[in-house]
């Protein structure tokens, strides 16, 4: 059963306050010390999070001395969660983290929040529309899909700098924008695909300049 933050708005400052002095200017921003008042983290807290303890909500090139570390037992990244974020990095994702939302980190300012060759969670199961579209300075070489994804959604990797996907196992719904490039972003050249050619529909999934290569063994 999913919990989440009951905390009154002074208690959640409280907390900050705490937070801040034990990392201090420059330092991780220690978010995993929520983890006895957070079971998954919910969107009502975005504004929280940033103003109270990342300490921004300007609009800038992201700091690589300020990294948002996740609170333990984070399932789930709900609906614009991070969309927009900036002034810190996200250096990893807990692996136990299943269900990426909509919008979860859609960059609309240019810049990406996410680590070169961050990982996607290895439970994870479901990628939603433009998840990460727009993150335009995340780009790990290449794109691995976890084995256990089962669905990606509209314009998901949209405009971003990926070159190449190599997925572990066979989704069974991705969609005919997933991969699409717009302003900004980098054509996807290679696909690596564990299937059969026509085992997963709407194929090349909007990364028209890639080369598919069916039935790949990692």
């Amino acid at each position: 059963m999913d919990t989440y933050i009951i905390m009154e708005q002074k208690q959640m400052e409280a907390v900050a306050d705490a937070i801040r002095l034990k990392t201090g200017k420059g330092d991780k921003i220690r978010c995993d010390l929520l983890a006895e008042e957070v079971g998954t983290i919910g969107e009502v807290y975005e504004d929280f999070i940033r103003g109270k303890i990342l300490g921004t909500t300007s609009i800038e090139k992201p700091s690589t001395s300020k990294v948002f570390l996740f609170p333990s037992g984070v399932t789930e990244i709900k609906t614009q969660f991070f969309r927009g974020a900036d002034g810190f990095r996200i250096e990893k994702m807990p692996d136990e983290i299943t269900y990426i939302a909509d919008y979860a980190f859609t960059n609309d300012h240019g810049w990406g929040i996410l680590g070169e060759n961050m990982a996607l969670p290895a439970e994870l199961t479901y990628i939603g529309a433009y998840a990460f579209s727009g993150q335009a300075m995340w780009y790990p070489k290449p794109l691995i899909v976890p084995a256990k994804v089962k669905t990606i959604g509209n314009s998901a990797f949209s405009t971003t700098m990926i070159s190449a996907v190599t997925f572990l196992g066979t989704p069974d719904t991705i969609s005919a924008t997933a991969f699409e490039t717009g302003n900004g972003g980098n054509a996807i050249t290679t696909i690596n695909a564990p299937w059969a050619e026509g085992a997963v529909t709407n194929a090349p999934w909007g990364a028209t300049k890639a080369t598919i290569n069916y039935n790949y063994k990692s």
